[in-house]
């Protein structure tokens, strides 16, 4: 995958999944690369295994998010978000996922302070930090 062979990653965790049906962590990095080569119906089956076979994990929740906003499903991705959150409430990703949302959804208030709680959590999310400021300076 960090070289860049894609279809090659993909064809890697499918035989791991062949093998083992609920290789969790091989399921969910296989969604991550779906999305990353646009193979977005399949992203989302993986992430809805994933989220049934550890509903516990908010990474599952956060991943499945990442997809529906990919499919423009903006409020599926945000209740995916909101239920990731209510799992583990410091993942900046997280929060960055679920201002998208609600900025597909209209909600540009919701937006900036989800960009803006991203940042507590990671400080080098530049594009949250153009956003937040600019959804801000837009609202005033």
């Amino acid at each position: 995958m960090e070289a860049g062979h894609l279809e090659e990653a993909e064809k890697i965790f499918s035989e791991l999944i062949e093998g083992d049906p609920k290789a969790y962590e091989a399921i969910l990095h296989r969604s991550l690369l779906r999305i990353r080569i646009q193979s977005l119906t399949e992203a989302l089956s993986d992430a809805d295994l994933c989220v049934k076979l550890r509903p516990e994990n908010a990474l599952s929740f956060m991943v499945q998010g990442e997809c529906l906003l990919e499919l423009k499903r903006f409020q599926e991705a945000r209740a995916s978000f909101l239920s990731s959150l209510g799992l583990e409430k410091d993942n900046g990703r997280t929060h960055f996922g679920l201002g998208l949302a609600n900025l597909g959804l209209g909600r540009r208030l919701d937006a900036a302070d989800c960009f803006e709680e991203a940042l507590h959590f990671e400080r080098d999310y530049v594009t949250a930090q153009w956003m937040a400021r600019t959804l801000v300076n837009i609202n005033t």
